[in-house]
C-alpha cells in the first residue's frame, strides 16, 4: 500500500533535502551557550517584540484603565467632599 502525503509534502522534502532545514550541531552547541546561540537569532529578538508589544497592550487595556478610572473616582468624591464642606460652611 502506498503512503498518502499531505499537500506540500514533496516540496518541503526537497528543502530539507537541499539544506533548507537548521541541523542540530552538538559539537557548536557544546563549544557556546545556548545563551549565545539564542542571542543571535532573529526569532528570538521577533517572539520578545512580539510577547513585549502583547503584554504591554494587555496592561493599557486592564490595568491602567482601572487605576485611572480609580484615581479619577477618588479625586470626584476629593472634590465633592470640599464642595459640600464649603456650601456648609457658607
Amino acid at each position: 500500500m502506498e503512503p498518502i502525503y499531505p499537500p506540500g509534502f514533496t516540496q518541503e522534502l526537497q528543502f530539507i533535502l537541499q539544506g533548507g532545514a537548521q541541523l542540530e550541531d552538538n559539537a557548536r552547541a557544546q563549544r557556546s551557550s545556548s545563551l549565545g546561540y539564542l542571542l543571535r537569532q532573529r526569532k528570538v529578538y521577533g517572539l520578545a517584540l512580539g510577547w513585549g508589544a502583547y503584554n504591554y497592550t494587555f496592561l493599557l487595556l486592564t490595568w491602567l484603565l482601572i487605576r485611572f478610572l480609580f484615581v479619577f473616582w477618588k479625586t470626584t468624591q476629593r472634590v465633592l467632599e470640599i464642595h459640600n464642606r464649603l456650601h456648609k460652611v457658607l
